[in-house]
Order: C-alpha cells, then sequence, then structure tokens
C-alpha cells in the first residue's frame, strides 16, 4: 500500500532531500519535505483536505522545534499517520514521541526496506512497533509503579489484540463483535486513558502488564 501523498520533516536539508530522493524510487507518489521550523506554516501550504498519507517525523526529546511538529500535525490532521525516524534509540525518547502521538517509531540506522515495511505497515495495519522498539518499552515501563485504571476484560483484551499485526476488522472478528463494537472499544479507551492513538494503547498495556508478550 504506497501512500499519495508523504511528508518529511528533519532539520537537514541533504539528509530529508537524500530521503526524499530515496521514497521517490521505493514508494512513489507525491513526497515533500519540510524543515521542522516551518511546522506552523504547513496550514498554508495544504488545504486542510488535502490529508497527507504518512508524516516522517524526526523527533528528539526536549527539542522545541521537533514537539512542535508533532503538536502541529495532530492539531490539524489528528487522524494522520506519523512516522518517527530518529538519531536516538534511548527508551525514554521512543516513549515521549509515542506519548505525542507517533504510531510508529525506527532509527536512523534502519534500512530502506524496514523503512518501507514501516511505513507499509502503519498504512496497513495504522501502527508499527518493531522488536527492538517493544523491547526498550518493555525495559523501560516494566518497573513503573503507576496505578492503573479500572478496565474490564473486553477492554484489556481488546488492547492485548492492538499488540498484534491485526487490522481492527480481524479484531471484531476474533472477539466476535461487529466493526461498530470495536470503534466503541477504541474511543472510549482513547478517552479514558487520554491516549490518541493505537500504539499508545500498546505503551499503557505494556507499562501496567496487561500485555502478554
Amino acid at each position: 500500500m504506497n501512500p499519495k501523498r508523504l511528508i518529511v520533516f528533519d532539520s537537514s536539508e541533504l539528509f530529508r532531500k537524500g530521503l526524499l530522493s530515496l521514497l521517490q524510487q521505493v514508494i512513489g507518489g507525491f513526497i515533500y519535505d519540510f524543515d521542522p521550523k516551518e511546522a506552523e506554516q504547513i496550514r498554508s501550504k495544504f488545504f486542510i483536505s488535502d490529508k497527507p498519507d504518512l508524516h516522517i517525523v524526526n523527533f528528539d526529546k526536549g527539542n522545541v522545534d521537533d514537539e512542535l511538529v508533532m503538536k502541529t500535525l495532530r492539531s490539524i490532521w489528528p487522524e494522520s499517520k506519523i512516522l518517527v525516524l530518529s538519531n536516538s534509540s534511548e527508551p525514554d525518547n521512543i516513549i515521549s514521541a509515542l506519548k505525542l502521538g507517533a504510531n510508529g517509531y525506527l532509527s536512523k540506522n534502519s534500512s530502506l526496506e524496514e523503512l518501507k515495511n514501516g511505513i507499509n505497515t502503519i498504512l496497513e495495519r495504522g501502527f508499527f512497533i518493531n522488536e527492538y522498539v517493544t523491547g526498550q518499552i518493555l525495559s523501560a515501563l516494566r518497573n513503573d509503579a503507576t496505578p492503573t485504571l479500572d478496565l474490564n476484560g473486553r477492554e484489556i483484551e481488546f488492547i492485548n489484540h492492538c499488540a498484534t499485526e491485526m487490522g481492527y476488522q480481524e479484531i471484531a472478528n476474533l472477539m466476535d463483535v461487529s466493526p461498530r463494537t470495536i470503534d466503541n472499544y477504541r474511543a472510549g479507551l482513547f478517552a479514558k486513558l487520554n491516549i490518541t492513538t493505537r500504539t499508545g494503547l500498546v505503551v499503557y498495556g505494556i507499562k501496567h502488564n496487561l500485555i502478554k508478550i
């Protein structure tokens, strides 16, 4: 599943242009690149209805420009997909990116094939967490004593399924409920846990030992 419209955000023009060239070769479509400092100008570059299929964003925790990009994209296109491509592999950076609404996370040391797989997985499934990222999240969150909210069995079951590669239709079939019920589970959990993405649900599930890994 190739995106029709993709935006790359990175402070390095050389990196942006190089990535843009590579992506045009392997993915195609309309690909645009921006410096993070231009994030607030994006409203004037695109009609709100012209929602990009995917944003590839550099993210370093504490970098004001990087955090602004994430918040701006979530403000303009709440349902847009964001893949973080970062120099940092630190658990704290990964978790911060996911909390700000990233749908997936990859290191800039990843191969082009890994990047392509991450893009396609997010477009098809809505999220992408590879084995390395999962391990980093586990090591950082297992010992966190933050109390969990009161969730029922079906909500916990749904969160567990969100940690798999299944799409929402497949989850509905497995749980023997309608897609509308799955939408209600998702919306209800987003509101109850103050979470905005499927990856956020997975992070919450790992943090509170709800997900069987």
